[in-house]
């Protein structure tokens, strides 16, 4: 660190090694705080309420996916309209391909709405140009669409 403190001694040649460290990343500090597990846990998981407490009480990621096929049909059951149920599995299928632009999500407008509205998925604007305050960059007539949950 460019502290001399022995002035006059030499340099320990060959009893010093030397290294750059830098800062850990979220994952090397996951791994040392010995929480990967539980980060693949969540991924896997996710947030729904259910599927938490099963996974809590039993550690079955089987059933836990089991209860997430369920979730996931009961939403299709309750869409009534079509056009949500084709946004929906657009979503699901393309999950980051899936930006509406101008005249392609034209007819979409109402079932995009009713599942935002429901809560079951974020549009996220994009913006024209990256400068502080985001918000007044935003371009209201291109969107990505993302699910509730992980």
């Amino acid at each position: 660190m460019g502290i001399d403190l022995h002035q006059g001694t030499s340099f320990p040649v060959g009893k010093v090694d030397l290294m750059n460290l830098y800062p850990l990343s979220y994952k090397e500090f996951l791994l040392a705080t010995k929480q990967i597990d539980a980060l693949k846990d969540y991924y896997f998981v996710g947030g729904m309420p259910e599927a938490v407490q099963h996974f809590v009480s039993h550690h079955s990621y089987d059933e836990v996916r089991n209860i997430h096929k369920r979730i996931l049909l009961d939403y299709e059951h309750d869409f009534t309209r079509p056009k949500i149920s084709k946004v929906w599995n657009s979503i699901l299928i393309q999950i980051s391909n899936n930006t509406y632009e101008g005249k392609r999500g034209k007819g979409f407008d109402e079932a995009v709405k009713w599942l935002a509205d429901c809560g079951l998925i974020y549009i996220v604007n994009r913006v024209r140009q990256v400068k502080a305050p985001l918000k007044i960059h935003e371009d209201f007539n291109t969107f990505q669409l993302y699910l509730l949950d992980i």
